[in-house]
């Protein structure tokens, strides 16, 4: 008798245990599908609605924008500097993007974000021409609200099509990236660690290593061209021999399904220049076959010139 006691004693634990985790995991769903719904929020109802009655229901009192080449901004300046700002120089705006993942509190999407300059910017006169930049934007939730912004895009493209930098080649919108989250034969903790190891490859400059994580037949995508894995080779050999010290430094790793999202900062010429960039990786059987580079070539040219100039 005393068994059988046991035996349900045993049994009730078990399917309780069983409960207990069953409704951990639809907590857990139900905090990933919050993210998104705040976040569609944020996109629908504030950038695209303009409905500002929502900022204190989705952003955190102590919310703050990062984006390269700028001042941290709180909560009232992203506001009205960036979603107020953008109505006014571009009207008709709009933004295509969707989520690449998610990990943990953060949500990471890619972006194409633009519309026909109307109105003058900084004192440049309106074009009437479309302007489209790529980017990619990682946001951290807290108890509810989107707590802290990251605003990752190449300003350099941006430049050129509102007219502050001259060229003479044809200057054409960016084109969306493709990329879709899908499955992988290998885990999300895996591909970071597998990415991660490849970053300290690069790190130590043993660029043939770091490009051994690669497909034969990968394809990286860089700011307007898109490149071998021999080629890519090439490029760092060549920024290797011009900057001997370069490294990457503040790395942070985002995961899900067969896609892994870093954000870095470059450093060059013993710390001098400091470049932020963010990279996207597919994985497929253990490999990166497809890579997007995505760095401040802005900042980057910015401070070599001022560095340039100092020395002369």
């Amino acid at each position: 008798m005393l068994n059988r006691y046991r035996f349900v004693l045993v049994m009730a634990t078990l399917l309780l245990m069983v409960l207990s985790l069953a409704s951990f995991a639809q907590d857990t769903e139900m905090d990933r599908d919050a993210m998104i719904a705040v976040w569609e929020r944020f996109d629908k109802e504030l950038w695209q609605g303009w409905n500002f009655d929502i900022v204190e229901e989705i952003l955190a009192d102590d919310f703050v924008m990062h984006s390269w080449g700028y001042p941290p901004q709180n909560r009232e300046a992203y506001v009205a500097g960036w979603i107020v700002g953008s109505s006014i120089t571009f009207p008709e705006y709009t933004m295509d993007h969707h989520i690449l993942l998610m990990d943990g509190d953060y949500l990471v999407v890619d972006d194409n974000w633009g519309g026909v300059f109307e109105n003058e910017f900084n004192g440049q006169p309106p074009t009437g021409e479309e302007v489209r930049v790529n980017g990619v934007e990682i946001y951290r939730f807290e108890e509810g609200k989107i707590a802290e912004l990251w605003v990752l895009y190449d300003a350099t493209p941006f430049m050129l099509q509102m007219g502050f930098m001259p060229s003479e080649d044809e200057i054409l919108p960016d084109v969306p990236w493709d990329i879709a989250l899908g499955e992988a034969t290998t885990t999300a903790e895996e591909n970071k660690m597998m990415v991660a190891g490849l970053g300290d490859l690069l790190n130590a400059h043993d660029i043939p290593g770091h490009f051994s994580g690669f497909a034969d037949d990968a394809v990286i995508h860089d700011i307007g061209a898109d490149l071998t894995v021999d080629e890519a080779v090439e490029m760092l050999i060549d920024i290797q021999t011009n900057f001997p010290d370069h490294k990457a430094i503040d790395i942070t790793y985002f995961a899900e399904g067969d896609l892994v999202v870093y954000t870095f900062t470059l450093t060059f010429v013993e710390d001098q220049v400091l470049v932020g960039g963010v990279n996207v990786d597919r994985i497929e059987d253990g490999k990166i076959v497809e890579e997007w580079w995505l760095y401040d070539s802005l900042g980057l040219n910015q401070q070599l010139a001022e560095l340039a100039s100092e020395d002369s």
